[in-house]
């Protein structure tokens, strides 16, 4: 055999193994699989979601409802959810596309994982009427994953990512904020350290100002950044909450921040145990370890948050500026964008 016809064959013999490969590993197709494109598992839009149940294979499960627009964790405990979590959550199900249609009349449905299936979700709408979809095994090539919806006795290909963005634990979905305030409208901030006791509060130009312990100029920058640093105060779910409770009984004050807004005021306190930070909070129970960013920057000595600028004006404010050295004084002035010294224009 000539060698060009030999690699023909070496090349057939190989697409051939590579399809029979194939064949063996994925469950046959009916051979009345729908040939349709994306096909629409369920496409439920946001405002008809009234509540969404998720399951997994080991059994954890989650309950979430809405109330009065605002979505809250109802099971295993009755939590705060974070409200962009769950924006992204049901967003995932509006509508949710699978890649192709792989059985029209499955007979037997644990070939594909889904007799115990790895998550079910579960949607109730306000209608009354409810969804399911369950997921199975992963498809054996491909970034897909079986699937079928209660209202459908067919199986699906859907691609993972699709299960992964509603396969979310309690704490995924939790409001993990210490503090809930809205920064656009604080008003006052009151932080107690070793260090300092400082209270900040807001000037008629809606500029920060220390008050106490006597009146100052603020480095707006920095009192910001301490702003923000409270705004992104989270409790750090993957610590145990028991020593986290026994690290904050026995740790050392690392400061204490109250800050004011037109809801209220809110309270938390930190504490360092060795090199990690923990915090409790007015907002929620319990006990949680933070970010040692967190620590740092309330313990912070007031020259820190002190506006160090000998003359407190920008670039472009001046218009005259009058010098005295002993007997010789000079006065500069400005007319448009030149600078006069004595009437003469400056270089």
């Amino acid at each position: 055999m000539k060698p060009r016809n030999l690699l023909v064959a070496a090349i057939l013999l190989a697409a051939l193994s590579g399809a029979v490969w194939w064949a063996k590993k994925h469950p046959k197709t009916s051979e009345t699989a729908s040939a349709t494109s994306s096909p629409k598992l369920v496409d439920i839009p946001d405002a008809q979601v009234q509540e969404i149940d998720l399951k997994k294979k080991d059994g954890a499960a989650v309950t979430l409802e809405r109330s009065a627009g605002k979505w809250e964790i109802t099971s295993p405990e009755k939590w705060k959810a974070d409200q962009d979590a769950m924006t992204s959550l049901s967003s995932a199900l509006n509508p949710v596309t699978a890649d192709s249609v792989v059985d029209d009349k499955p007979n037997d449905l644990a070939r594909y994982g889904l007799t115990a299936p790895t998550l079910t979700v579960t949607v109730h709408k306000k209608s009354g009427k409810s969804d399911e979809i369950v997921f199975g095994d992963d498809v054996p090539a491909g970034s897909l994953v079986y699937a079928r919806v209660n209202s459908d006795p067919k199986v699906y290909a859907v691609a993972s990512s699709v299960k992964s963005s509603l396969d979310k634990s309690a704490n995924d979905l939790r409001d993990k904020r210490l503090l809930t305030f809205d920064s656009n409208k604080l008003t006052r901030i009151d932080l107690a350290s070793g260090k300092s006791n400082v209270e900040f509060g807001k000037s008629n130009s809606n500029d920060w100002q220390i008050l106490k312990p006597q009146p100052y100029r603020a480095d707006s920058f920095q009192v910001e950044e301490l702003v923000r640093k409270l705004t992104d105060a989270k409790m750090d779910l993957s610590a145990d909450e028991a020593k986290a409770a026994s690290a904050f009984a026995s740790g050392t004050p690392a400061g204490t921040v109250e800050v004011s807004d037109a809801a209220g005021t809110q309270k938390l306190d930190v504490r360092k145990n060795k090199d990690d930070y923990y915090a409790k909070s007015s907002v929620v129970s319990g006990v949680y370890k933070v970010s040692s960013d967190l620590g740092k920057e309330i313990d912070k000595p007031i020259d820190d948050f002190r506006n160090k600028k000998l003359f407190d004006f920008g670039f472009s404010d001046p218009t005259k500026i009058s010098l005295q050295s002993g007997s010789n004084s000079k006065v500069l002035a400005r007319s448009g964008s030149d600078w006069k010294i004595d009437g003469k224009t400056m270089d």
